[in-house]
């Protein structure tokens, strides 16, 4: 895998017309046809580190290039907007394109991995924007991801790495007797709490029957209270298996 990267790291006014046009894209899916995973991490208080999961299936192999390499070319581009109470505001604070050579090898694997680390600032919430792109056919991504750096003990904050695959968890499920690592950035926390949740959950009534007063049903099935602690790595690892049924949350 060989990348080239480029960036900006300076503030970039854009109009009203620009920041509506953020979001327009999506309400077209017909012209996406990749469909890269993102994940973000709060690393630390100056930057977060980006995950991508993209799908050699969908891009476009070819020797058709200067060096008569057989290979295919992906892009991520992405555009880190800040928030306010009100929403966008106006400004790109930082963007950077990089572009992952994928070769003949990398072909028939199921996924391809990387990480790009972002300035994101403590105590902000952002909006990145963030575009592959299929350099060979020319087929786009397009994609949103919310950050919020505000809460320390948000969900941005852990990071989840399946032992199977050794990369983060895309998806916020796990299947029965998955085993997985959770790190989190504040090496000051001795414990952590899960919650166990029924497999079966309530469907939201629709809008004509509700009432004002009608909430869904969250509340977990079992509240397990966990001590870990620091490994050599640098990363936590829950001391005790816990007893959730059918081994829905086994950890190490």
């Amino acid at each position: 895998m060989i990348l080239f990267m480029g960036g900006c790291a300076t503030t970039e006014t854009t109009t009203k017309e620009e920041s509506t046009g953020y979001l327009a894209s999506v309400y077209n899916p017909s012209r996406l046809s990749l469909h890269p995973d993102y994940s973000i991490f709060h690393e630390s208080s100056g930057y977060s580190v980006l995950y991508i999961r993209a799908y050699p299936a969908e891009l476009k192999f070819s020797q058709t290039n200067e060096e008569s390499e057989y290979r295919a070319l992906l892009s991520i581009k992405y555009q880190l907007i800040p928030l306010d109470e009100q929403g966008l505001d106006g400004a790109i604070v930082d963007s950077a394109s990089v572009i992952y050579k994928l070769k003949a090898q990398d072909e028939k694997r199921p996924a391809f991995f990387a990480t790009l680390s972002i300035p994101v600032k403590e105590g902000m919430r952002y909006l990145l924007r963030l575009q592959a792109s299929d350099l060979n056919r020319g087929s786009t991504g397009l994609e949103y991801l919310y950050i919020d750096k505000t809460n320390p003990y948000g969900a941005q904050n852990f990071k989840v790495v399946s032992m199977f695959s050794g990369y983060p968890k895309f998806m916020r499920f796990f299947l029965s007797g998955e085993k997985f690592n959770v790190r989190y950035r504040d090496p000051s926390v001795d414990s952590i709490v899960v919650e166990y949740f029924k497999l079966e959950s309530e469907l939201p009534r629709p809008p004509i029957t509700a009432s004002t007063d009608y909430t869904l049903n969250y509340t977990p099935e079992r509240r397990l209270l966990f001590p870990w602690r620091r490994v050599s790595t640098g990363s936590y690892r829950l001391n005790k298996i816990n007893d959730c049924a059918d081994g829905q949350l086994q950890t190490t």
